[in-house]
């Protein structure tokens, strides 16, 4: 807050987790206590918070906040605040400018403390820590990133030059294991393949298990140019707008990392 403020940002704490401007979200943090042993020795806290300073807005509407009516999760419900960039008060904001100030004020707020300042590049970390490359593949991984969510539904509903095409999966564990497509399409044959294909199980909730389902439908019809083209209009549809998030995801989100 204090950074902020020198660098011109009225902010102020909301919640436990979250840093405010206007009373729109500019920052969220997590963090872990291990208390240690009784002795005193063992005491450690981390701390994780991220600040946007310049996010493309298209991109955290379709990563961090789905549209409620079409993911009805079973899960934790959460609720995305709406949000606001550093460079929406100050287009001059940058990188460097944050870390510098965020830097000083820690310096200042630890002034009777030894401080130990370390430097190191993205690619830099994971190459000389092994470990950290190994938890840098698994958290991009598709069994992370969706065998371990817990059951959700996902409707979604489009319109083509060749109908309404209003879908539904039902996914645990990363499998798509119930789904249903309406539409006023006049070819019934191909949504009735369609549904047939997403209730054969087996089948991931993924860019591979979407282009599955695209295959599929193109090898029932593959005498029928037409519904070949129709099979992959709704892959291109399912594959930009069913998955909601990405091992990509993060890369697109240009937040700095305050860990």
């Amino acid at each position: 807050i204090n950074a902020l403020a020198k660098l011109g940002f009225n902010a102020e704490v909301s919640g436990r987790n979250d840093i405010t401007i206007q009373g729109k979200k500019v920052s969220g943090s997590a963090y872990q206590v291990n208390l240690g042993k009784k002795d005193g020795t063992g005491r450690r806290a981390l701390h994780h918070g991220t600040m946007l300073i310049k996010v493309d807005p298209g991109i955290i509407k379709r990563y961090l906040n789905p549209n409620k009516r079409k993911l009805l999760s079973k899960g934790i419900d959460s609720v995305i605040a709406r949000v606001m960039n550093l460079t929406d008060i100050n287009p001059d904001m940058n990188h460097q400018k944050l870390c510098d100030a965020l830097s000083s004020e820690f310096r200042e707020h630890y002034k009777d403390y030894e401080i130990v300042h370390e430097d190191y590049e993205h690619n830099e970390v994971q190459k000389n820590i092994p470990e950290v490359q190994k938890i840098y593949e698994e958290l991009r991984s598709h069994d992370w990133l969706y065998s371990t969510t817990p059951e959700f539904a996902n409707n979604l509903e489009t319109r083509f030059d060749w109908g309404v095409i209003d879908i539904y999966f039902r996914v645990e564990k990363g499998q798509i294991i119930e789904g249903k497509c309406f539409s006023d399409s006049l070819y019934p044959d191909f949504i009735d393949k369609l549904n047939s294909i997403i209730n054969s199980k087996g089948i991931p909730y993924s860019h591979e298990g979407i282009n599955q389902i695209g295959m599929k439908l193109k090898e029932a019809f593959s005498s029928n140019e037409t519904l070949v083209g129709y099979a992959q209009d709704l892959t291109n549809w399912l594959n930009k707008d069913c998955l909601l998030y990405t091992s990509d995801a993060a890369d697109d989100l240009l937040c700095v990392d305050l860990g």
